[in-house]
């Protein structure tokens, strides 16, 4: 079995991205920039200097890039904020993948973001990896200058994919589905009902499933990830409150009303509750043969259970997510 280096292991997508790479049986070199207790996996390696990382890659076959920067809610200048992410996402991303050629590893797999493609989409429009790339917001900017520095250095001797998931289901999820969750775990009423609106999410472990499909197959390039049809806000939010056992609180007040509240409480980021944000995986489905080893009902419904235990055994659906 191949072994794979995975940066950024102790992270949302690099926790994932173990478990899944341990059960298919590969050999894992655990690699992150801090300790994060108790989320290190066991025998990590610190990595305080990337540019001695080549060092730490010696015999691994496949590495795996889930380090970088996201979820700043604080406002910052733009020129600072767009700094702040390319040293990260483009820079950092670009050394390792650099430093893993020199040490023989012969795929690598960036993840990326739907950002980098856009950010919103219209109504009733769905972006593709045909789309052409208009990323709207700094973090999409360094996203997809990441994507196009890593195409540049794919070759013969390193074939590199950049996978491009939308936002993310999973135990101990971050930023806006985060707050769902929180909201529905406590029964919290919300006036989403009327939201019709299409945003993609991918289970963060169909997305770990998703790394080892490109790693094995023979491509490169850039592609979405999704694993099922976008849905909308009062959708989500009202299978999180049947999972976490508050079915019928997601009620209805007119759109218009709703969208001066998200716009007082939300300001710049009211899009992420009342915008569209739909995309279509298939392409990377179609390249590779792979198929989403979990529905996004049994995703959410883990999802639940983990943020919310009590609640699992008045929810037979919230059977524990597979590793």
């Amino acid at each position: 079995m191949p072994r794979i280096a995975i940066l950024g292991a102790n992270g949302f997508v690099g926790r994932a991205m173990c478990a899944s790479a341990a059960a298919a049986g590969h050999e894992i070199v655990a690699l992150m920039r801090h300790a994060a207790e108790p989320h290190s996996p066991a025998g990590a390696v610190i990595i305080s200097d990337l540019e001695n990382i080549a060092e730490h890659l010696q015999n691994c076959d496949w590495m795996v890039n889930c380090a970088g920067r996201a979820h700043v809610l604080k406002n910052e200048e733009p020129a600072r904020a767009l700094a702040g992410f390319r040293s990260v996402n483009r820079d950092l991303a670009l050394e390792v993948a650099i430093q893993a050629k020199s040490a023989g590893v012969r795929r690598f797999v960036q993840i990326s973001s739907v950002a980098a493609v856009g950010s919103k989409s219209s109504p009733g429009e769905t972006f593709r990896d045909s789309s052409p790339p208009a990323p709207d917001r700094p973090y999409g900017v360094s996203k997809l200058e990441a994507d196009q520095a890593l195409a540049a250095l794919s070759d013969s001797r390193m074939g590199i994919v950049s996978l491009r998931p939308p936002a993310l289901i999973g135990r101990q999820p971050a930023g806006f589905v985060a707050r769902l969750a929180r909201a529905a775990d406590k029964g919290i009423p919300l006036p989403f009902g009327k939201i019709d609106n299409r945003r993609s999410f991918v289970s963060v472990d169909n997305l770990a499933s998703a790394v080892l499909a490109a790693l094995s197959a023979d491509i490169d390039g850039a592609f979405l990830v999704t694993d099922s049809d976008p849905m909308s806000v009062g959708q989500l939010y009202s299978r999180l409150l049947e999972y976490a056992g508050h079915p019928g609180r997601c009620f209805e007040l007119p759109v218009f009303i709703v969208d001066c509240l998200a716009s007082l409480a939300l300001g710049q980021r009211r899009d992420s509750l009342m915008g569209d944000a739909a995309y279509d995986g298939s392409g990377f489905a179609l390249a590779t043969g792979w198929v989403p080893p979990l529905t996004m009902d049994e995703a959410l419904a883990a999802m639940m259970a983990d943020i919310g235990p009590a609640n699992a055994s008045n929810n037979p659906a919230a059977a524990p997510m597979p590793q």
